[in-house]
């Protein structure tokens, strides 16, 4: 009876297992050299398993699908256990240990700029980005395509952009395509075709041997049109399926190489799904809203860093504490009172509010 945040197709969830195993499961070992051990192999694929059935649970302001996919795990299968304390999804395999241990160990420290502050660009770690970023370097290492799927104000675009901004520029490069409802497959042509070049022949590919990354965000919201298919999609589709999309002059299919996707989506604007031809492609990942604590600590890591190094007096830096739970304060009843309306249907206040006032 669990549902997901998208509709996902069997198989698709089994390729999951497969591509996460493989990020994490050690290589071919040098012949001779010692078997690996066999429970944590068992460890490895339980985990695996968790993420792959559980990652794209969906939780709304009803039901709590994840916790419930949680309780239900840990009560049915018992080879592996999990500690008592939080869900299975706050968990990963340490393999010095042959243990389940919290994310919270690898969570990197933050350090404040100012110059990331102005810009805009501060990015504040969590658990869950610390889990999506671990995800994303074994994925996308390994030449698979990743979808963040979540409501407005997750963090999902800001995720993806700060594993984007990491990558090795020398090997890796990237191209953001933002999708809307005027999006159709000839417009997306040419933006995709932009950071590309002629290899020989009908082959194209980015610049030099590096592998280029198309990060295609709000995905499902092309138009759908009287033959209920998106034409963006199918055209992105194209690449996956035939290695390429048509020179629409010359009739000639352009083989592209050297390219992969990584997506986001919302699962509550433009169709809410796209076509399970797409979407089994992608191993899927549900981006939840972070708990209050966890939005508490973002902001105040944030405002203690303005004020401790902004030349601010020992009894202003002192109130940080108070300013944030204010501000958090205003933040929820702001979004308790202004309820959106047929006419105010702009009225959705999310996080990003948030981060206009802090950030």
């Amino acid at each position: 009876n669990f549902r997901t945040v998208v509709p996902l197709p069997a198989v698709n969830q089994v390729m999951t297992i497969c591509k996460i195993l493989e990020g994490i499961l050690p290589k071919e070992s040098v012949r001779g050299a010692p078997a690996p051990d066999k429970k944590l192999l068992e460890y490895h694929f339980v985990f695996a398993c968790v993420w792959a059935f559980g990652g794209c649970m969906l939780v709304d302001k009803v039901t709590d699908y994840r916790t419930q996919f949680s309780k239900w795990w840990v009560s049915e299968w018992k080879n592996v256990a999990f500690p008592e304390k939080g869900l299975v999804f706050d968990y990963y395999v340490d393999e010095a240990q042959c243990l389940m241990v919290p994310w919270d160990d690898k969570v990197p420290k933050f350090s404040y700029s100012q110059d990331a502050a102005g810009s805009g660009s501060m990015f504040v770690p969590t658990v869950e980005m610390t889990r999506l970023t671990y995800f994303l370097d074994s994925l996308v290492a390994n030449r698979h395509y990743v979808m963040f799927v979540g409501n407005t104000g997750t963090g999902k675009t800001a995720i993806m952009m700060n594993k984007l901004r990491n990558m090795d520029p020398e090997n890796m490069a990237y191209t953001v395509i933002n999708m809307n409802s005027f999006s159709d497959a000839p417009s997306l042509q040419v933006m995709m075709e932009q950071p590309l070049e002629k290899k020989s022949g009908v082959r194209y590919g980015p610049p030099g041997s590096r592998r280029l990354v198309y990060f295609i965000d709000d995905m499902n919201m092309p138009f759908v049109d009287k033959y209920d298919t998106q034409s963006a999609i199918e055209l992105a589709r194209q690449m996956v399926d035939y290695r390429g999309w048509y020179d629409k002059v010359k009739i000639l299919l352009k083989e592209i190489m050297n390219c992969q996707y990584v997506a986001c989506m919302n699962p509550t604007a433009g169709s809410f799904n796209i076509t399970p031809r797409m979407q089994r492609h992608f191993v899927t990942f549900a981006v939840q809203m972070p708990s209050p604590e966890i939005v508490r600590s973002i902001y105040l890591q944030i405002m203690d860093g303005h004020l401790s190094t902004g030349g601010f007096d020992a009894e202003v830096v002192r109130l940080s504490g108070k300013l944030v739970d204010a501000a958090i304060e205003l933040h929820r009843l702001v979004m308790n009172n202004f309820l959106p309306s047929a006419v105010k249907f702009h009225y959705q206040f999310n996080l990003r509010e948030m981060s206009n006032i802090i950030g």
